[in-house]
């Protein structure tokens, strides 16, 4: 019933985080470190997992797969052991599953990763309030959609009207040129943001977000 009318969102762990899960952070990041050999063993084992399952999804009806990813991020890992561990297996992940895939960093800092994100082949990058949204949408410019970046901890206690100046900001700082969405930076809404805030949020989107946004040329971006 919705297809054609609002976009389905699948989610896959990444392999590289999916770990994660499996074994508690503090196992992997040993792994990490003291057995590399075995970390590209069990990733070559996951990639093919997260493959399926992503499929699955899309033969079941999603439009698009957010390859949830935080363990590549700037918080959690160097870029030198995303590029060693990380970077191949990601784009050869991207590259078999059948239709566009958004890297997702879970709210975390994405950081000097974010520059190879469009090697991976994915269509679209979600990123936090970590990263300056600005910054992140100029050197994406082109390349790459990006989403993001709403935190929705501190969406639990914004009133309307912080609401939409937190919209405007985020607008202002990567909607022009287009290439932007407007979204939470996680992925999910907490249950105690209120139903108001949320009716904001979307007011503010659909009354700031109209291009050609000529209000944006005389906003401070955050």
């Amino acid at each position: 019933r919705n297809q054609g009318r609002r976009p389905i969102i699948g989610v896959v762990v990444a392999p590289f985080s999916l770990p994660i899960m499996l074994m508690g952070l503090e196992r992997w990041i040993t792994l990490l470190y003291e057995a590399p050999e075995k970390v590209h063993q069990l990733i070559a084992y996951l990639s093919r997992f997260c493959v399926r399952w992503a499929n699955a999804q899309l033969d079941a009806g999603a439009n698009v797969i957010a390859f949830f990813d935080p363990m590549a991020s700037a918080t959690m890992t160097t870029l030198d052991q995303f590029q060693a561990f990380d970077l191949s297996v990601a784009r050869r992940c991207i590259g078999e599953i059948a239709g566009p895939c958004a890297y997702h960093f879970g709210s975390a800092r994405a950081g000097r990763v974010l520059e190879m994100i469009p090697e991976t082949g994915a269509a679209a990058v979600v990123v936090g309030g970590h990263d300056d949204l600005r910054s992140v949408k100029d050197l994406m410019r082109g390349r790459i959609t990006v989403l993001g970046a709403l935190n929705g901890i501190e969406m639990i206690r914004w009133t309307p009207a912080e609401a939409e100046a937190t919209v405007k900001h985020c607008l202002a700082a990567a909607a022009p040129g287009g290439g932007y969405i407007l979204t939470d930076e996680h992925g999910e809404i907490p249950f105690y943001v209120p139903d108001e805030t949320l009716h904001a949020i979307v007011a503010a989107a659909r009354r700031w977000g109209q291009y050609p946004l000529e209000w944006t040329k005389h906003e401070q971006p955050i």
